[in-house]
């Protein structure tokens, strides 16, 4: 599907059912296109992760990682070090969770990535919430 479709859908979608619902999430661009080499602008930082309350992305010509949280977004380049970035900066992909409500877990220092995980599925197994249908970071 071209990406001025899935905009269109998204723009419908978004603007007739958003209210009454627990929190919705959004993608610019495949996946597949990032994977295939395409690192051109699809949209800005402030079109996807703009209101949004945690964002994920790649910016463009791959100029670093992008994290998101409500409202401030950086890029982070090779070195590791965050810069942020201005609304008006193009990604060439981005994932963002807007409205939902946030959850917050302690965790123990020293944990490595499956213990991380296995926090995570306990906590949203004791809240009854449906980890297919989260976004976690």
């Amino acid at each position: 599907m071209h990406d001025n479709a899935l905009e269109r859908l998204r723009e419908k979608y978004f603007h007739h059912h958003r209210e009454g619902r627990h929190g919705e999430v959004t993608q610019t661009r495949s996946a597949g296109r990032l994977f295939a080499g395409d690192y051109s602008t699809s949209t800005t930082v402030g079109q996807e992760f703009g209101g949004s309350r945690l964002g994920l992305g790649v910016m463009h010509d791959l100029g670093g990682e992008v994290v998101s949280r409500n409202g401030i977004t950086w890029r982070v380049p090779v070195d590791g070090k965050p810069i942020e970035v201005g609304q008006d900066e193009g990604i060439a992909f981005g994932v963002a969770a807007h409205g939902g409500r946030q959850h917050e877990l302690a965790m123990a220092a020293g944990l490595d990535m499956d213990g991380i995980l296995a926090a995570i599925d306990a906590y949203l197994e004791k809240t009854h919430v449906d980890h297919e249908q989260v976004v976690c970071a």
